[in-house]
């Protein structure tokens, strides 16, 4: 049965923590960015004989006179010290044979705004062993489990919010009535899990998203600016390494590898006020759903062969999967396939694909409107000498129609509003590594959608949006190439190929180049329709010999990773959201076949969740006053509580 657990303290998650330590347990106080009131969770130094924590939350709400009197008297009969100073606890991590840890991060940096509500990225974490070690030290296998969990970088494309709810699209925050934390992009989902079924309140805790996020500010005229928002999250379902997770799960769920969720926003407005409002637009990538992979003996070798693990004759795992994505995006789902065509080796995937999208369609397993497969010869074209963006705007042009976008006004406002349009439906596109052909295809969706999306918001660009607005095409560009490079970093090990897609070419001395705020150096507002077209397009979707040399250099990157490092990265994720827990009586996760690892999912149900409620929609920001360090005077020393040095 599921379980519901929240609490009426507080507008946000906790956002400012200190950990005390005494010989015998841990105080962890923390408070909101209000600072109004603090809550205090006793969690005892475990024996080496528990299985679990014992945690304890005092069922005092604390004024911080009143906490200040707590701790000294605490700290009277057993010295407190400082352990750490966080911004954000992310859970009770549990490794191999009961190792137990508290995982926080300590610093963060804000990098946006989304309806007023500040967006950070993680710069900084620390995992603290609950549980003393032994006399006699600690096991290897123990050392090694933290050492894979400690690997993972966590201030490398981790984000987080107290007040925005991040693991659900824009459109779902908007109009969908849900009130929980959308675990599928969670990351620290088995942290938050162990920690609500060791009875923390769900304030404690505050959920990540892995991807990318990037925020810029545009003047389009002299009366009107623009916020652009490029958001990423990754599912944790079937994370991991490139050659390690491909295609679909065993798990039942319709889970696939490399799955991940980009979002487009353009805010006219102040994002502080309640008077902005959003155009958003979402597109899909996910690897070919189908039971696929490597011989693991052979991935050494450049370029190992693709083949079918598991012959599912009636593709009913690729259905789970799609109608999966109808529930969550509705319809139609636009699966656009830019796999190799004809004799290339890609297209054991491919025929096999086609097979399976052949049969929903002639025996209607799905309705008529619901699914749409498009197939485009990505590299093939491009080494016929085609253009591939005019190609792909051609082929998303009229689809983009059907499926929309969403328009809504300020997202702060506490009163429910039907938005202006929504989207009904989502472009799900793949090649085999779900990276670079992915991206350059995910960037010509969202640029079709644009001009509506523009003229949606008053801004009326017409047809010519991109010689309208030169700054935000290049910026539309300069943030898909950076997006797609921290996709492929963390899939592969490399950066994206085919980035000549997004390049501008600056021979032209009126060319434009974007600055850190997204504002061009050089206006381009002379420049006639006819020129700034034809200088995007001079190198835009054609391969050059450049392009073709940095293309080969990204693929020995991607091949080192890929032979040398990915098979213990692989490792490392699923130790670190919690995919594979060992204990004494099995087998260690590097002991594992990596064949049969990929076939070990949750350790359990997703729908025995401890659901995680999420306070977004609670209108309400912290004043300047309440950002103001607490001291704390607990008889024996005098110490800064809350250091929030960070946030100014």
């Amino acid at each position: 049965m599921s379980e519901n657990r929240s609490s009426s303290f507080g507008t946000t998650f906790l956002s400012n923590f200190t950990l005390f330590e005494t010989d015998s347990h841990f105080l962890l106080c923390g408070t909101d960015s209000f600072r109004e009131k603090y809550k205090v969770l006793h969690i005892d130094l475990i024996n080496q004989n528990a299985s679990v924590p014992n945690v304890m939350e005092y069922p005092d709400t604390f004024s911080s006179a009143s906490l200040r009197q707590f701790l000294a008297g605490k700290a009277a009969n057993n010295p407190l010290r400082v352990k750490t100073r966080a911004v954000a606890f992310l859970g009770f991590v549990c490794l191999c044979d009961d190792d137990w840890h508290l995982h926080f991060a300590t610093e963060a940096s804000p990098v946006g705004v989304i309806g007023g509500r500040t967006i950070y990225r993680v710069d900084n974490g620390v995992l603290i062993a609950i549980k003393p070690n032994p006399e006699s030290g600690l096991p290897q296998h123990v050392q090694k489990n933290r050492s894979l969990f400690s690997s993972v970088d966590i201030t490398k494309d981790f984000y987080f919010s107290y007040s925005y709810d991040l693991s659900r699209s824009l459109q779902s925050n908007v109009i969908d009535d849900h009130q929980y934390v959308k675990s599928f992009f969670t990351w620290n989902w088995a942290a938050i899990q162990n920690s609500l079924q060791q009875k923390c309140q769900n304030y404690w805790l505050t959920p990540l998203i892995y991807g990318f996020f990037e925020q810029q500010t545009l003047e389009l005229s002299l009366e009107k600016g623009v916020v652009v928002t490029l958001l990423c999250r990754r599912s944790r379902m079937m994370a991991g390494t490139r050659y390690q997770r491909r295609g679909l799960s065993s798990s039942g769920r319709g889970d696939v590898a490399n799955e991940v969720l980009t979002e487009l926003y353009i805010t006219v407005g102040d994002q502080w006020l309640d008077n902005s409002e959003y155009a958003a637009v979402a597109v899909h990538r996910g690897s070919i759903p189908l039971f696929w992979g490597h011989d693991q003996e052979k991935i050494s070798q450049p370029k190992p062969e693709f083949y079918l693990t598991k012959n599912d004759q009636n593709f009913g795992a690729a259905e789970i999967h799609l109608k999966r994505m109808l529930d969550e995006y509705k319809s139609p789902v636009i699966c656009l396939s830019l796999i190799r065509q004809g004799s290339h080796k890609e297209c054991v995937l491919g025929n096999r694909f086609d097979l399976g999208m052949h049969i929903f369609s002639t025996h209607h397993r799905f309705k008529p409107d619901d699914l749409e497969y498009v197939k485009y010869d990505f590299l093939g074209a491009q080494k016929a000498g085609g253009n591939i963006i005019e190609d792909l705007r051609s082929i998303v042009k009229q689809k983009v129609e059907r499926i929309g976008f969403l328009v809504h006004n300020s997202v702060q406002t506490q009163t429910r509003t039907s938005p202006k349009r929504i989207q009904s439906g989502i472009f799900r596109i793949n090649c085999v590594d779900c990276l670079d052909r992915t991206n350059v295809a995910q960037f010509c969706v969202i640029r079709e959608c644009l001009s509506e999306m523009l003229e949606a918001l008053d801004l009326n660009p017409g047809l010519d949006w991109e010689a309208m607005f030169p700054n935000l095409s290049c910026c539309i560009k300069d943030l898909f190439m950076r997006h797609g490079d921290r996709i492929a970093h963390q899939y592969a090990g490399s950066g994206a190929m085919h980035k000549h897609a997004f390049e501008s070419s600056h021979d032209d001395p009126n060319d434009n180049t974007i600055k850190g705020n997204g504002i061009p150096e050089r206006s381009v507002s002379q420049n006639s329709m006819d020129q700034v077209k034809g200088r995007m397009l001079s190198t835009f979707g054609k391969l050059k010999t450049n392009a073709s040399n940095n293309n080969a250099i990204t693929a020995i990157r991607r091949f080192y990773s890929n032979a040398v490092t990915d098979i213990t990265k692989n490792q490392a994720i699923q130790v670190f959201i919690g995919h594979a827990r060992a204990d004494m009586n099995t087998l260690q996760i590097w002991e594992i076949p990596a064949d049969s690892l990929a076939d070990r999912e949750l350790h359990w149900d997703p729908a025995d969740d401890i659901k995680l409620k999420h306070p977004w929609k609670i209108n309400r920001t912290p004043s300047a006053a309440q950002e103001k360090a607490i001291v704390i005077e607990n008889g024996m020393q005098e110490v800064n509580l809350f250091d929030a040095s960070f946030f100014t």
